[in-house]
């Protein structure tokens, strides 16, 4: 963020959440929007499959939001569900371990599976090219 000040060109930083930030809570609510946070004494308290990245993914926005307000950079977070695709990592990424879990068996992501949200990893670049571009 302090990068995008000192560059005086960025005009619209567009952060990648995700789906964790927003739906880990004891009970599922039917409809989220933009005042909704996954609560973290719960996912501290739980400690469930991925409760360290929910943990991080929840206080890194937070504080981006909190900076690009005080530094007036036009901010926006796009939350994607389950990102699948392909990958350049050497080895599988988390998001795809969970996705594949039905399959190989892993029982500690079925609960993350079950929600059934998803999205192929070049429709979500070419969300972030299009909210990028399109300010309103």
């Amino acid at each position: 963020i302090n990068s995008c000040v000192k560059a005086k060109t960025v005009k619209r930083l567009v952060f990648t959440s995700s789906a964790g930030t927003l739906n880990v809570q004891p009970q599922q609510k039917p409809v989220y929007d933009e005042t909704c946070w996954s609560d973290l004494d719960f996912i501290y308290a739980k400690k469930m499959t991925g409760w360290m990245y929910f943990a991080s993914k929840i206080l890194a926005e937070k504080e981006a939001w909190k900076a690009t307000k005080e530094k007036q950079i036009d901010f926006i977070s796009i939350i994607p569900p389950l990102v699948v695709g392909p990958f350049i990592t050497p080895t599988f990424p988390p998001s795809l371990i969970t996705a594949l879990s039905l399959i190989t068996g892993n029982q500690a992501h079925y609960s993350i599976i079950k929600q059934g949200q998803y999205v192929h990893l070049d429709d979500l670049c070419e969300a972030h090219i299009f909210l990028y571009e399109h300010p309103k």
